[in-house]
């Protein structure tokens, strides 16, 4: 469950990062690579969205096709544009190298790269890159020159490849754009679980005129794969439960086997069927408890362990992170553990009632 909740939650976290839980843009704007319809939100809509008790910050966007070349190779990519204000704490953790992009009231030459694009262009901090947007006005694209002012890799590399983060007033400057004009308003949410009926909500309020997308259909395929984790966790639990269920079912019997006389001397001297089977209950929640108390502490071990040092690699092309994330929430913990007490003590009880089976003439005379 630890390996479940962490793949889970890194993976969304990634993508939730660089894009937000939801966007709200022109309705329409749906074809990648296609130029951008403007929206003009007005300061009620930010104050209003901003006030929801779900949301953590609402950034300005513009999102636009565009050609990364230096003199040898070149590269499709979609520049995200953003603002002075754009919080990159986000993705703080996913600069390997340099900083996030100087962005002031200036144009600014400075964006961030993912490394595949790096790696890809064969270019590295600090060089000069050359990018071409397209102009509807004219044939020819606009050429600008760009300093790399850092390197980000989330490990997420099908993502990674899409974005390269820079100043947005560039796009207002080419797209003869007004201040206000933008492309999108990436909504960030304090919590995931909120996504999809907040989304609802933000539609319902919002104008015909827009739309609202979550990352989570964006990202389609990678979203049903994760959630295919619960079932894979279902599946697991029931293995490892019938497994302990089998295994203490033969202890019991194996115990009751070699106490068989002295349960019939008991049974002569007047003890009662119940009095054996509570022992053996006793006992058995004994031997249940202690099982999950060692299996408990090694798995805190394991998992303090590869949270510290990241002992577990993975290979971030299949699995989109580069080491395996474990995560204890507390309620799956107390589930998980009482889940498998309860199915183990109650399969005991069949064992268990073969005591009234034993009849002490027989065994006494064995003995």
């Amino acid at each position: 469950m630890a390996v479940t909740k962490g793949m889970q939650n890194e993976i969304k976290s990634k993508i939730y990062s660089l894009n937000g839980f939801l966007k709200i843009q022109s309705y329409g704007n749906f074809e990648l690579g296609s130029k951008q319809r403007p929206i003009s939100p007005d300061s009620i809509l930010l104050v209003k969205i901003n006030q929801k008790s779900e949301v953590q910050k609402v950034e300005k966007i513009i999102e636009e096709f565009c050609i990364v070349r230096t003199s040898k190779e070149f590269d499709a990519i979609i520049f995200k544009g953003v603002n002075s204000n754009y919080d990159f704490s986000r993705i703080k953790n996913y600069i390997i190298k340099g900083n996030a992009p100087k962005i002031n009231n200036d144009y600014s030459k400075e964006v961030l790269i993912s490394k595949s694009t790096a790696t890809k262009l064969n270019i590295d901090l600090g060089q000069k890159v050359e990018i071409l947007f397209a102009k509807e006005s004219q044939k020819n694209p606009f050429i600008s020159s760009f300093s790399i002012s850092g390197i980000f890799d989330t490990g997420f590399k099908e993502m990674d490849e899409m974005y390269l983060l820079g100043d947005y007033s560039h796009f207002q400057r080419i797209n003869n754009w007004k201040e206000n004009d933008i492309g999108s308003l990436e909504v960030h949410l304090k919590n995931n679980d909120d996504v999809e009926d907040f989304s609802f909500e933000i539609y319902n309020e919002t104008s015909s005129d827009y739309d609202v997308i979550r990352s989570s259909d964006k990202f389609f395929s990678v979203f049903e794969w994760v959630k295919l984790f619960d079932k894979n966790n279902l599946i697991i639990i029931f293995i490892m439960s019938f497994i302990a269920v089998i295994n203490i079912i033969s202890i019991i019997i194996i115990l009751i086997l070699e106490k068989v006389n002295l349960i019939g001397v008991l049974k002569a001297l007047g003890t009662t069927d119940n009095s054996i089977r509570k022992y053996y209950l006793y006992l058995a929640s004994y031997l249940i408890s202690k099982g999950l108390i060692i299996g408990n502490v090694i798995s805190l071990v394991v998992i303090i362990f590869q949270k510290q040092f990241k002992i577990i690699k993975l290979d971030p092309n299949i699995y989109y992170v580069d080491f395996l994330p474990l995560e204890i929430d507390f309620l799956d913990f107390i589930f998980a553990n009482s889940l498998v007490f309860i199915i183990c003590l109650i399969s005991i009880f069949l064992p268990v009632a073969a005591i009234s089976k034993i009849v002490p003439r027989s065994t006494i005379k064995f003995d």
